[in-house]
Order: C-alpha cells, then sequence, then structure tokens
C-alpha cells in the first residue's frame, strides 16, 4: 500500500485528484466548509435523510459534478479524536473497497500524526486479504495508494503519523499471515 499525504490543493476539496474520495464529518458542533460543491452535496444529503450527524453512518454520492473524484464518501466520526476518526474511514472504506478504486483521498479530522497513524491502521484492517493457501479466494481490493489530504502546515506530522501507521500495518498483516497459515506450513522451522 502506497501510503502519501497532500497539501490540500488552492481549488479545495473539489480539485483532489483521485478515485475516491472520503470526507471525515464531526457528528456535533459546526461543519467544516470543504468547498461550495461538497458543502451543497452534504446538506442536501443531511435535509433529504440520507445521512445523520451520528457516529458511523456514511452515505456514498457517485460522480459529484464539479469534483474531480469520481466517487465522494461523506462519513461521520463521533468526536474529534484519532480512535473515531479510524472509525469513520472504516465505514467509509467498506464502501469504496467494493468499488474499482485504486486511489483514495481522506480530508477532515484534527490533521494530527495520531490521526494519519489511525487512517493507515483503517486501510490496513480493511484491505487485509488472505490468499496463500486460498486459491479460491475472492479478489483483493484494488485499492493501492491513500492520500491524507491536510493544511500545508499540517504536511511534515501527517507525513511522520502515516510512516509510523504503515509500520505497524506492516506488522499486523505478517502476524495475520502466520496466524492463517495451517499447521503443515506454520510448523517451528517456518
Amino acid at each position: 500500500m502506497d501510503f502519501q499525504t497532500l497539501a490540500l490543493p488552492e481549488a479545495g476539496v473539489a480539485g483532489i485528484n483521485a478515485d475516491a474520495l472520503i470526507v471525515v464529518l464531526p457528528a456535533t458542533g459546526d461543519l467544516p466548509q470543504f468547498g461550495s460543491v461538497v458543502d451543497a452535496a452534504l446538506a442536501d444529503a443531511l435535509k433529504g435523510g440520507d445521512l445523520e450527524r451520528k457516529a458511523g453512518r456514511s452515505v456514498y454520492l457517485p460522480r459529484l459534478t464539479g469534483v474531480k473524484a469520481a466517487r465522494v464518501v461523506l462519513a461521520v466520526a463521533r468526536d474529534s479524536s484519532a480512535k473515531a476518526f479510524k472509525a469513520a474511514v472504516a465505514s467509509a472504506l467498506a464502501i469504496v473497497k467494493a468499488s474499482p478504486a485504486r486511489h483514495v483521498a481522506v480530508i477532515g479530522g484534527e490533521s494530527t500524526a495520531a490521526h494519519a497513524e489511525a487512517l493507515a491502521i483503517a486501510v490496513g484492517d480493511a484491505t487485509y486479504h488472505y490468499t496463500k493457501t486460498k486459491p479460491s479466494a475472492a479478489p483483493a481490493p484494488a485499492l493501492a495508494k491513500v492520500s491524507y489530504v491536510v493544511p500545508k502546515a499540517a504536511v511534515a506530522t501527517a507525513r511522520t503519523g502515516l510512516g509510523i501507521g504503515a509500520a505497524i500495518v506492516s506488522g499486523m498483516n505478517l502476524a495475520r499471515e502466520c496466524a492463517n497459515l495451517p499447521a503443515n506450513f506454520a510448523t517451528p522451522t517456518y
């Protein structure tokens, strides 16, 4: 998995070039401004009852006019903590990983190292796929690249968090691979 940070472009959220865009929203308080197109779609989803500002809720908005990303998913986080951010990203990834999206951009949260680490772990959890001894297993998700979109001032901090999160995901995946192997593979000499 390729993790990277992106500085929020001048064109705003609508200018992010990715196959899918995940926008994480707070369950309470004022809504952040993401640009007129996304803000209008968000207001419409809330007004129409497609999305409630409750933790774990998400809505898929395909092909929003004026947004470069072909798919937009709005996900609601319980609060501003990294744990709540991870849960919101996980609920959005459940929708996105079934699509042919190869590059997902995520915006929202506090833009801290802890949030970036939580993002990497959520992606690792959502995309893990065991196939070593299961040739008939379903194909793995197409997702290959994840970008965390943050303000320019937070790029270095987010990059550090993504690096730590990617290392944790590598360790988690190794442990899962070993645990999933049958006994005749996972011998002491393995």
